[in-house]
This record gives C-alpha cells, structure tokens and sequence, in this order.
C-alpha cells in the first residue's frame, strides 16, 4: 500500500518518513503511526555489525558481520579493506572476502545514504575483550534463554556459530544429561574423538565461566591493580 500510495520505499527511506505519511496508511492509524516513529528513531544509532548486516551482502551474515566490526571498529576501515585482508581473517577465505569486497562496492551509495541518517558505534577491538577468539554453540533443554546466552557470550568478545565444527571452543549442553545426545552433542563427540579441543560445559559451567568474567567488564568493577590487565535488517 505504501508503495501504491507514492511512499519512499529505500532502505534509507525509512529514516524520511513522515507522521502523516504513516498516517494516511489504512489500518495504520496515528496512533501506530506515533509508535513506529518512535521505533524508527531508536535506530538512528547502530552498532556496526548489525549496519553491516542490514546491507543483505552475500557472505555477510552475523558472524562475518562481527568478525569484521571486531577486527576493525570502524565503518570507514571495514570499506577500506582489500581482498587480500579479508581473506587472512580466519574462517573467510577468498570467496567470502570477494564477495563482501563486491557486496560494499554494489551497495556504495546505499551505504552513504544510511550513514547521513544513523551514527554508527564502533566495536571495541577483538583484542580487549576476555571471550575473543573463543566460540560457543548451545543444545539441548536449556532453562536459560538461548538468545540472551549467546548475546552475553557476544558482549564479552566471543563468537556464537550456528553449527559445531573443529574450531569450536565451547559446547554448552542443556538438560539432565540423562536425555539422549543431540545432532551437535553427536558431532562434537566425534569431534573430540578426532583430537578436536571441544570443552563440553553444562549451563553451571557455561555460568560459572561468564558471571565473573561479566563482573571484571562491568564500569563499576574494581581496578585492576597494578601490573596486571582487565581483560555488533535494521528492525
């Protein structure tokens, strides 16, 4: 209807549009009308990764997307990246690297036009972050919420990908341990059979893990003393 009616129908199009042009949507209202302009502006600020993502790039998915916000924490320097870079970051490759070089030269202007409307957070840098270079896969019955899981492993620098596979650091398994192994519980146990590094955690491991490492991250922690170091579509 939007589209009928003569509405901007851009990506970046999102961010012009008005209150009566919402309101003059049928079955929108101006009450709703209100309520998605409030939605609209409460993303005028994007973490990078998730800017990354909202572009649809082939090969630029959420942990691409966060690798790259990670290695650097900067939308200009993301653009700047050569093939060459791309694929030295480990798990990309030539293919993913040249169709993200590609995938941001395609979508130059689109990009340009989202960046006078959104300010963009950068990263914190991959190094500074206790989790980094550490990867967790969920399964099983989980008492704790999936997403919430894999967003505080996210915050602390670590990875969450959607598989297991011989990288994989860290296999949390929810339940019992009475039920029956899961597809991914199966494929890291063949995994370790091989000689993969795989530390299988139960959900008190998993917390146990990330509840002081949170702690040392929070603003109001401590100082650390002397000597010693403290260990990202659009809706």
């Amino acid at each position: 209807e939007a589209a009928r009616k003569g509405l901007r129908g851009g990506p970046a199009d999102i961010y012009r549009v008005t209150l009566a042009e919402l309101s003059s949507l049928d079955k929108c209202g101006e009450k709703n009308a209100h309520k998605l302009i409030e939605e609209i502006a409460s993303k005028r600020t994007l973490d990078l990764d998730v800017l990354l993502r909202a572009l649809g790039i082939e090969g630029l998915g959420k942990t691409a997307a966060r690798a790259l916000a990670e290695r650097w924490p900067s939308i200009e320097r993301v653009r700047a990246a050569g093939l060459a870079e791309l694929s030295a970051i480990k798990g990309f490759g030539e293919i993913t690297a040249r169709q993200i070089v590609d995938g941001l030269r395609a979508n130059a202007t689109l990009l340009d036009e989202l960046l006078t409307f959104v300010d963009v957070s950068e990263a914190v840098a991959q190094g500074a972050l206790p989790l980094s270079g550490r990867s967790f896969v969920f399964t099983g019955a989980l008492t704790i919420d999936r997403k919430l899981a894999e967003a505080r492993v996210q915050k602390l620098g670590g990875a969450v990908p959607s598989s297991v596979t011989k990288t994989l650091t860290h296999l949390v398994v929810g339940g019992s341990g009475r039920d029956a192994p899961s597809t991914k519980q199966k494929a890291a146990q063949k995994l370790l059979a091989e000689g993969a590094a795989i530390a299988v955690l139960s959900e008190q491991d998993f917390e146990a893990l990330l509840a002081p490492l949170e702690v040392a991250a929070s603003p109001t922690a401590s100082p650390a003393p002397s000597g010693t170091k403290q260990q990202l579509t659009l809706f």
